[in-house]
C-alpha cells in the first residue's frame, strides 16, 4: 500500500498540547490522534505500527502462552489458584494485551492505553534464564532499563523518561532500587520515653501531625496518625479500614492493598465513617 492512499493527513506543524517531541512527531507523521482529552486514537500506520511491536515482544517470549482477562482485571491470579495443583505445572509463562484506563497523563499515559503484561510462575532455577531473556529484549529495543524491585515479590524493569508516570526509588550507595509502590527503607527507632500518664488534652487548630507536635512540644514519632480509607473487596463489596501508622510516617496505600485483599482505596468520606 502506498503512503499517499492511507487514511490520516500529515501536519507541517503539532498541536500545541503535544509536549514531547515522540508526540509531536507521531502527530505530524499521521501515526495518532487526540479525539478528547486524554483518549487518543491510532491512524492506519500507528495501528500497524502497534501491532508490529505487540508482535515482536510476543515472539521473544516463545514459551508463554496468551491469555484473556476480564476489563479491570489485571493479574491472573484466580485463573492461577483454580488450575496449577502440582509443581509438576511449573514452570508457566502467560501473556495478555489489554487495555488499562485510569486518569490521563498526555500521550504516555492515556486514558486508555493498550499494554502487554507477562508473568513467569517458576521453579527458583527458572528466574536466571527468564531474566537473561528480558535483558537481551531491551538490547535488541536499544531501551536502557533499570531492574527493581516491585510489589508482590515482583520485579519491574524501568525505563528512565522525563515524563515518566512513576518514580524510582534508589540508593547510590548500596545499589538498592525499586519502586514506589514496594520501596522498603530502615525505621528510625522512636526516642525512648517512659509512657506518661493517660489524660485527655485539649489541641485547638492542630490540623496536621506537625501542629500537633509543635502545640505539644514533642518529636512527631512520638504521636500516631489515623487514616481512613475505604475500598472494594474482589466481589466489588465496599470495605472501611482503619490505619494507624507513627505520626513521622506515610501510609503506603499500594502496600495496605495488597495486604488487606482490596483494591482502588480511596480517603474515606464522612458519611462512611459514621456508617
Amino acid at each position: 500500500m502506498r503512503i499517499t492512499t492511507l487514511f490520516g493527513n500529515t501536519l507541517r506543524e503539532a498541536p500545541a498540547e503535544a509536549r514531547s517531541a515522540a508526540h509531536r512527531l507521531l502527530v505530524r507523521g499521521a501515526f495518532v490522534r487526540a479525539i478528547a482529552p486524554g483518549q487518543f486514537a491510532c491512524l492506519p500506520a500507528g495501528e500497524r505500527s502497534r501491532a508490529r511491536l505487540a508482535a515482536f515482544l510476543t515472539r521473544r517470549l516463545p514459551q508463554a502462552q496468551p491469555i484473556g482477562l476480564p476489563p479491570g482485571q489485571h493479574a491472573p491470579d484466580s485463573l492461577l489458584q483454580a488450575e496449577i495443583h502440582t509443581y509438576r505445572n511449573l514452570p508457566l509463562s502467560l501473556y495478555t494485551v489489554h487495555e488499562s484506563a485510569h486518569p490521563p497523563r498526555g500521550l504516555l499515559r492515556a486514558r486508555h492505553h493498550r499494554a502487554l503484561h507477562a508473568w513467569l510462575i517458576n521453579l527458583d532455577t527458572q528466574a536466571a534464564p527468564f531474566k537473561s531473556l528480558l535483558a537481551d529484549l531491551w538490547h535488541t529495543c536499544g531501551l536502557e532499563v533499570v531492574d527493581v524491585e516491585d510489589t508482590r515479590d515482583g520485579r519491574a524493569w524501568l525505563f528512565i523518561h522525563p515524563q515518566g508516570e512513576d518514580r524510582l526509588r534508589r540508593c547510590p550507595a548500596c545499589g538498592y532500587a525499586a519502586t514506589r509502590r514496594a520501596a522498603r527503607r530502615a525505621k528510625t527507632a522512636a526516642p525512648a520515653a517512659a509512657p506518661a500518664p493517660l489524660e485527655a488534652v485539649h489541641t485547638p487548630g492542630t490540623k496536621t501531625i506537625a501542629d500537633l507536635a509543635a502545640f505539644l512540644g514533642i518529636p512527631e514519632a512520638q504521636t500516631a496518625k489515623a487514616v481512613f480509607l475505604q475500598g472494594y473487596t474482589p466481589e466489588g463489596t465496599p470495605r472501611l479500614v482503619f490505619a494507624v501508622l507513627r505520626g513521622d510516617m506515610d501510609l503506603n496505600v499500594d502496600k495496605l492493598a495488597r495486604l488487606s485483599g482490596l483494591h482502588d482505596l480511596q480517603p474515606a468520606d464522612e458519611a462512611a465513617i459514621r456508617a
